[in-house]
């Protein structure tokens, strides 16, 4: 079970015999793959499967050894079905995982780490997009001011250069709306990019919120 089939669609992983094993041992049950349901727009955003997979591949690169945050949120979305109790699946599948090292402390700290992953993919994101924003959108504005000055300088030395004019009129406006239309484009992309850190980030905050909520008695 990868790491992006935690937040999106399932997929088949060499871990997946691992986590069942173990899922199956603690339920006695055989446990659903079930696919995760996942809105596939929100806001004024998208989740985009390229940037999904360019994430995960950043967590699985970033992945701590031993058992720890992703190991033990692999065996609790194995056992979503065979044991659909929340607070009873956090439980049994934290015992399952003590074995292995797993400790409240451990599942925390490597939670954080994994958000901390995430805020630096962000900002190096946003730090790009918005470069890029400014590169190409001033360079459009720019050409357009300089249009302008064109269109001045011609209508009040040669005022029968009417066509003349009219046709760096035309390219200016063609060139301003250009610049508009990149500015809506990259600002989808800027809000793709935000829904779907959303998506992991949201997993793994609500998994911290229940941890404290269920497993703080065993600290």
């Amino acid at each position: 079970m990868g790491i992006k089939s935690l937040f999106f669609n399932k997929g088949d992983d060499e871990d997946d015999d691992i986590i069942d094993d173990i899922v199956e041992e603690v339920t006695e049950v055989e446990p659903i793959k079930a696919p995760i349901a996942v809105t596939s727009s929100t806001g004024a955003g998208t989740v985009q499967n390229d940037i999904a997979d360019q994430i995960a591949a950043i967590l699985e690169k970033e992945n701590l050894d031993g058992c720890d945050y992703f190991e033990f949120a692999k065996m609790l979305q194995s056992s979503k079905e065979s044991i659909p109790v929340e607070e009873a699946r956090y439980t049994a599948m934290f015992a399952a995982g003590v074995p292995m090292g797993l400790t409240v402390p451990t599942l925390k700290s490597s939670a954080a780490h994994y958000l901390t992953v995430l805020d630096n993919v962000e900002n190096q994101s946003q730090d790009s997009i918005t470069e890029k924003t400014e590169k190409e959108v001033t360079s459009l504005i720019n050409t357009a001011d300089k249009k302008s000055e064109a269109i001045a300088e011609k209508n009040e030395a040669i005022k029968q250069l009417t066509e003349e004019i009219n046709v760096l009129y035309t390219e200016k406006n063609e060139l301003l709306n250009e610049a508009e239309t990149n500015k809506g484009t990259i600002q989808t992309t800027v809000n793709n990019f935000n829904i779907t850190i959303k998506v992991f980030r949201d997993r793994i905050t609500g998994d911290l919120d229940r941890i404290d909520k269920y497993l703080n008695k065993e600290s």
